[in-house]
């Protein structure tokens, strides 16, 4: 009996020291209670002009391939549509044809 109640012991210990082995250092301090719209983290700090020049030349070369006008092409290949009649009559056929309702 006293092998059992020694495994018992260094079990306990073992598992002891798993969980206490979970709490890092970078967990320690941290919010658990959040409130709506209250931001509780470290002030942010100034960025330097030359971080804010870095930032801005970045946000250039980010932008390069739009148009002026909110994106795509100026290219104006687009096809022409349709007779509306035509169209529309074609579409009340397949309507047809998909309910089962008997042919054109």
């Amino acid at each position: 009996m006293p092998n059992q109640s020694a495994f018992k012991i260094l079990l306990m210990l073992a598992l002891g020291a798993i969980l206490f082995s979970g709490c890092r250092a970078e967990e320690r301090d941290r919010f658990v209670r959040y409130e709506p719209g209250i931001y509780k983290g470290q002030e942010d700090t100034e960025l330097s002009e030359k971080q804010r020049r870095q930032l801005r030349l970045r946000s250039k070369f980010q932008g390069s391939g739009m148009t002026p006008s909110g994106g795509g092409s100026s290219n104006r290949n687009v096809r022409i549509p349709g007779s509306v009649a035509t169209d529309l009559q074609a579409l009340k056929s397949r309507i047809r044809l998909q309910s089962g309702s008997g042919t054109n």
